[in-house]
């Protein structure tokens, strides 16, 4: 794999072609820089997320995220871990910082997508102090019984009427 440098840091070749959709670059911004770091070093994704929770965004760094998620899914097979190591961390990035996968197709037009990603950044920007503690609220109530530990709908014995299970 060919190695490039950029201001003393090694970075994958592929991975900033990728990332600038150029294979001749001349210059990469630090959020590519960042980007490139995670993708390259997926197990360093844990210490850089405030670095990417923070980074200021546009649908040009959604679309590096696209182009690294199409690359992998076209590369699985070269490199199965690797390569799912690379869209793992960019599709938790860009549901992280866009709210959805664009690839996803949930029937919402460019426009759409739009005003939810000003939406989102005016959010953000209104909520870095609390960002630590932010919760999805995604799956409330799913998959949790409503019994005391009972689950499965299992009755109790007083359930039955005649004392028996």
């Amino acid at each position: 794999m060919e190695k490039i440098e950029i201001n003393g840091k090694k970075y994958s070749k592929r991975t900033i072609e990728i990332l600038s959709g150029v294979k001749n670059f001349h210059d990469i911004d630090n959020n590519l820089q960042l980007l490139a770091e995670v993708i390259d070093h997926p197990y360093d994704f844990p210490f850089l997320l405030e670095d990417i929770y923070d980074m200021d965004f546009d649908e040009d760094l959604r679309l590096a995220l696209v182009r690294i998620q199409i690359d992998s899914r076209l590369h699985i097979r070269d490199d199965l871990e690797g390569e799912q190591l690379r869209l793992y961390v960019s599709e938790t990035i860009e549901k992280m910082l866009f709210g959805e996968l664009l690839t996803e197709g949930n029937g919402t037009g460019k426009e759409d997508n739009d005003e939810k990603d000003e939406k989102k950044k005016k959010d953000k920007k209104g909520s870095k102090s609390s960002s630590k503690s932010k919760s999805t609220g995604k799956g409330k109530g799913k998959g949790k019984s409503k019994g005391k530990g009972r689950g499965r709908g299992r009755p109790k014995k007083s359930d039955t009427g005649n004392g028996q299970v």
